[in-house]
């Protein structure tokens, strides 16, 4: 198997990204793709896939995107308030938000996810990075904390879901080390 991290075409492969996440963390909604597209046009996007090269294709295994937070960004002003309320205002100031980031699972523990989000990482000119996950012991939970992210809030619910999310946040650059503690799990 021969996978490459590359910069994705979002708007060009919002399908092929949209079946991975739906395999990464069950079904997305029909509107996913406009999703995708909507958030390709805010300050600072960035997005890289994860390849299978091997069959001489290159199918689309994983992916992670993200922009600088604004206000006016559905996500961003789901979470401010209660970060700011928590003491948390100097973490999203002028901070970049990882959006989404899925690897297919017959992919997992090879390192892509910590690849795709270095890439995704490496030269972003913000001094924090934020992002959400689900809020138990996952493998991302893990390769996150062990990138420097910090838990702000845990138990968060965004108003689409009842589903408890961790907000959590790393200053920039990572810290960044050669072994994938979630691989291990």
């Amino acid at each position: 198997m021969v996978v490459t991290i590359a910069p994705l075409d979002l708007r060009a492969r919002a399908a092929d990204a949209a079946a991975v996440q739906s395999v990464a963390l069950g079904p997305v909604s029909p509107d996913r793709v406009a999703v995708y597209a909507r958030h390709t046009v805010h300050p600072g996007f960035r997005a890289f896939g994860a390849f299978d090269t091997s069959d001489g294709e290159d199918k689309l295994v994983g992916f992670a995107y993200g922009a600088a937070c604004r206000s006016g960004q559905w996500w961003f002003d789901q979470i401010s308030p209660s970060l700011r309320a928590a003491g948390y205002g100097p973490w999203i100031a002028d901070a970049y938000a990882v959006t989404e980031l899925h690897v297919r699972p017959e992919y997992h523990g090879q390192g892509l996810g910590l690849t795709l989000l270095t890439t995704l990482l490496s030269g972003v000119g913000n001094p924090t990075a934020l992002l959400s996950t689900y809020d138990g012991e996952t493998r991302a939970r893990r390769l996150y904390r062990g990138l420097g992210f910090v838990d702000l809030i845990t138990g968060f619910r965004f108003g689409t879901s009842s589903q408890g999310y961790a907000l959590m946040a790393a200053p920039l650059p990572l810290a960044v080390r050669q072994a994938d503690p979630a691989r291990s799990a």
